[in-house]
């Protein structure tokens, strides 16, 4: 069973879990509920002591360490009743979400204090579950609100995403060891240098480069052909994910990552999500968003 050394423990009732299916893997952990109390720790405690069917994983106090009340296996029942169904928020968000209270209500805002460890854990589970990790933080993919999938009001918009997205970022890039970012910087220098070759035999200038792409994108066929010498290092629109393209293939590495190796002088070419959505992936996972030290990068 899974729990995290930087969490205090009170252990929930232990009837208040599960479906009789047994456990779940941390493979089949895909993200986390961020949920609001609406009032204090002791309220929330008595609600998980109490009869009511009502369980989750993590309690974030406003001034204290995170508490860890069942193990990361056990399924609480945080986003919907057990057995409820019908809007598949029993499976969506208590099968394969983890669940955490933050201590508050409307109007009050995320201490300093939860902002920073309810970062922690996501950074934790993504390193522990590969479904979590495989993605950067990403609104309805692996970071969820209660009122997403269930009716209510919860998290009654409480939550700092854009902080909390900074801050898990932030701490990824800086889990990477030297070798990584050597691989990595190693990979961009060889790509981006392969761009600007191409562009420079093709007499393209700058504010061409995007009317180019999308002429390529935008063909008869659909998706990006196989043309050769076009750009091969692009970006989806207004999201993390970056994408080395050898002909219909595609890595993904966290922008956050590239600009802390690369600096400003790294260039790239902006698609649409229609676009993007079109290229099959050739890697997904990893705690670098997909770009990972022993991965072949091949650029035709």
């Amino acid at each position: 069973m899974t729990w995290l050394s930087f969490c205090a423990r009170r252990y929930g009732p232990a009837y208040k879990q599960g479906y009789g299916t047994g456990d779940r893997t941390l493979a089949q952990i895909e993200g986390v509920v961020d949920h609001s109390m609406e009032g204090s720790m002791a309220g929330a405690y008595s609600v998980l002591d109490g009869p009511r069917q009502s369980s989750w994983t993590f309690s974030l106090p406003k001034y204290s360490e995170p508490i860890q009340h069942y193990s990361l296996e056990k399924i609480t029942w945080h986003a919907g009743l057990p057995g409820d169904r019908k809007q598949d928020t029993s499976l969506i968000g208590n099968l394969t979400l983890v669940g955490k209270e933050h201590e508050g209500k409307k109007g009050e805002p995320w201490t300093e204090n939860q902002l920073h460890w309810s970062a922690k854990i996501d950074v934790a589970l993504r390193q522990l579950c590969p479904a979590f990790g495989a993605n950067p933080p990403t609104l309805r993919l692996n970071q969820w609100e209660h009122n997403w999938l269930s009716a209510t009001s919860c998290p009654s918009g409480r939550n700092p995403w854009s902080e909390k997205f900074a801050l898990i970022n932030e701490w990824e890039v800086e889990m990477l060891d030297q070798a990584d970012k050597d691989w990595i910087r190693t990979q961009l220098t060889s790509v981006v240098a392969q761009v600007r070759k191409t562009l420079k035999e093709q007499g393209l200038e700058r504010d061409k480069q995007h009317e180019t792409l999308e002429t390529v994108i935008g063909g008869s066929g659909g998706g990006l052909t196989a043309e050769e010498d076009m750009p091969k290092f692009i970006q989806l629109k207004d999201t993390q994910a970056i994408a080395i393209v050898d002909g219909n293939t595609k890595l993904q590495v966290r922008q956050e990552l590239l600009s802390a190796l690369y600096g400003p002088d790294l260039d790239v070419l902006e698609v649409g999500k229609a676009d993007w959505d079109s290229i099959p992936d050739a890697h997904a996972g990893g705690s670098s968003g997909g770009l990972r030290r022993g991965d072949k990068v091949t650029l035709e």
